[in-house]
């Protein structure tokens, strides 16, 4: 198995709704593996989101990535991840949707936004085949919505090694069926979709498949234990 780590800069942050949101649109604290797919993908395809055969240039790349997790790569201790959440009041065209009162044609909307300016942050797709898209991680140019942009400053690629230690820290979030933190204060359980082809499917307003993770509630390294710990180059993690 491969890794391959990009890092960089947010410019102001990130805005990363959950789907099917409208009027108030709350905003994802963290982008979930979805989101980190589709960024590479964007640059992959060179700022195209399907493919002529009308393909998402995302599912393609599911072929090679397997899982993808995001941290900050900076350590602000104290600082909870929920104080950078906001939501911005707006006004949106809602033409499409209003039938009458002309008033309400810009109607004022909650527009959710995570605000991180020039924070550094590390994004890490492991699979196979990771080398054909080590450019593609260069050509990030956005997190989540188009406005939400970033700058790669260093692209890495790695191979995973598996090591004896049951132990390890890590900014990123982790797969809560592979890892346990050794103190649960640390972090807020999340569920996310998982990545599969297709895999947003509705039933009843909500996913039919999820993945539980545990997600860091501060801007620092939190311990967990693991049975499925993996190393590439000086960072620890489990799959």
């Amino acid at each position: 198995m491969e890794v391959l780590i990009v890092r960089g800069r947010l410019h102001w942050g990130f805005s990363v709704k959950y789907p099917l949101q409208s009027a108030a649109q709350f905003p994802l604290l963290i982008p979930p593996p979805t989101t980190l797919v589709g960024a590479l993908a964007y640059g992959c395809n060179e700022g195209v989101e399907t493919s002529e055969d009308r393909v998402s240039a995302a599912t393609r790349l599911l072929n090679n990535v397997k899982w993808a997790a995001f941290g900050f790569d900076e350590t602000l201790r104290g600082l909870r991840l929920s104080l950078l959440a906001v939501a911005d009041m707006s006004r949106n065209i809602a033409a499409p949707y209003v039938r009458k009162a002309e008033q309400a044609l810009f109607a004022v909307q909650a527009m959710g936004r995570v605000y991180a300016a020039g924070m550094r942050i590390k994004i890490v797709y492991l699979g196979e085949g990771l080398s054909k898209l080590v450019k593609c991680g260069w050509q990030i140019t956005r997190i989540g919505s188009k406005e939400s942009l970033f700058e790669p400053r260093d692209v890495e690629l790695l191979k995973v090694e598996k090591v004896d230690a049951k132990i390890f820290a890590t900014s990123l979030y982790v797969r809560a069926d592979v890892a346990r933190p050794t103190d649960p204060s640390k972090v807020t359980e999340w569920e996310v979709w998982p990545l599969a082809k297709g895999s947003f499917h509705l039933w009843r307003g909500g996913p039919q498949e999820v993945v539980k993770l545990y997600l860091p509630l501060r801007l620092e390294e939190v311990s967990y234990e693991s049975e499925r710990v993996i190393k590439f180059g000086e960072e620890l993690y489990a799959l």
